[in-house]
């Protein structure tokens, strides 16, 4: 990759993968690529519209959206993913917050859990992918948590893992249909979890689709 990193947000299609922002020592806006059929390093893309890390991506086969981050911003934002470049905005989150899990799936984009003002929050809001425009209400979580692990296929969103308020990382599983909106039904847990989110068993990491 251009530079040693954590933290960043990942999405793709068929051809290629896009990794962007993250912590290089602190956070950049950068947007990296690479092309999976050709092994080889990271080339640049663009930039993302500000210095952000932990970003929740969501994809489809033309697009790839990014959302909040830890600049603790209401920005969406968007790129093509087979051309370079700097993203374009997309719309709004509810608020400006950050640690979302991001997932869903080529229609929707799916955000879940966050966090902002010293609070966290159970909400899931949901993009259109091919439609520019704000956030919407999806449900709620089980539970309000962050740092929160996203998965899924084309039918169901998967949250896994994340931090309660008190601190405490779970080992919960909830899922949604995408298709659909309403709140999140429990999936079942994971085997363990550590004190740390991205040492524990479920995984509770930031990552793309």
């Amino acid at each position: 990759m251009a530079a040693a990193s954590r933290s960043q947000a990942t999405v793709s299609n068929s051809t290629r993968a896009v990794a962007a922002g993250g912590e290089e020592g602190s956070s950049t806006d950068r947007m990296q690529y690479v092309t999976m059929a050709s092994a080889g390093n990271t080339t640049d893309f663009g930039n993302l519209s500000g210095v952000r890390q932990l970003v929740a991506p969501a994809n489809s086969t033309t697009r790839g959206v990014f959302a909040g981050g830890t600049s603790s911003t209401n920005v969406i934002e968007y790129i093509t993913t087979d051309t370079t470049g700097n993203v374009t905005d997309f719309g709004d989150l509810a608020q400006a917050d950050t640690q979302h899990s991001g997932g869903g799936n080529s229609t929707r984009g799916i955000f879940a859990g966050r966090y902002n003002s010293g609070s966290m929050s159970n909400e899931i809001q949901y993009i259109t992918i091919a439609n520019t425009g704000n956030a919407s209400d999806f449900g709620d979580l089980t539970a309000a948590r962050i740092a929160v692990g996203g998965t899924g296929n084309a039918t169901r969103n998967v949250t896994v893992g994340g931090q309660i308020a008190n601190g405490t990382f779970v080992n919960t599983i909830d899922y949604i249909t995408i298709g659909t909106t309403g709140n999140a039904s429990d999936f079942g847990d994971c085997t363990a979890t550590k004190g740390n989110g991205h040492d524990s068993v479920c995984n509770n990491s930031h990552g793309g689709l």
